[in-house]
């Protein structure tokens, strides 16, 4: 169970204070102190599949192009399929709701080589440091973990 406190004066409601529980999920995940990297899970495809179709945000790294929810569906299916790519969930260590998500791809063990991408969803999230702890967290995942692919 969360043990969520009243904010203290001066603090904006909402604001995770530093003894409120830990979201059960991440408790099991690889975080820090402000951001856990985890499964994608059912729930958080419906803001995935939003995030794909922001034009405002993919703007800012792609061209836009819609993304229709089969080839979505397909995508989200071939993730746990294709050894070349990881996927994680980002979310805040104090919350459930996925805030965006951070991945590995093309992943050759030959040339011990990849690439990152990464997408914190809502504009509200972003410039707070949390794309940063997450590719710290990815980043220590790919050296730990996958060094011996």
């Amino acid at each position: 169970m969360l043990n969520f406190k009243r904010p203290e004066m001066g603090q904006p409601a909402g604001t995770p204070r530093p003894d409120v529980a830990m979201a059960p999920l991440t408790q099991l995940s690889m975080r820090d102190a402000s951001v856990a990297i985890g499964p994608i899970l059912p729930d958080d495809t419906a803001a995935i599949f939003l995030w794909l179709n922001d034009v405002e945000s993919i703007a800012l790294d792609f061209a836009y192009r819609p993304v229709d929810w089969m080839s979505y569906n397909n995508w989200l299916e071939g993730l746990s399929k294709n050894p070349s790519q990881v996927m994680f969930a980002i979310r805040h260590v104090h919350q459930s709701r996925i805030m965006g998500y951070v991945g590995l791809t093309k992943l050759d063990a030959v040339h011990r080589s990849g690439e990152i991408g990464i997408r914190i969803g809502s504009e509200a999230d972003r410039g707070k440091g949390y794309g940063k702890g997450a590719v710290r967290l990815v980043m220590n995942y790919a050296w730990n973990h996958l060094r011996n692919l």
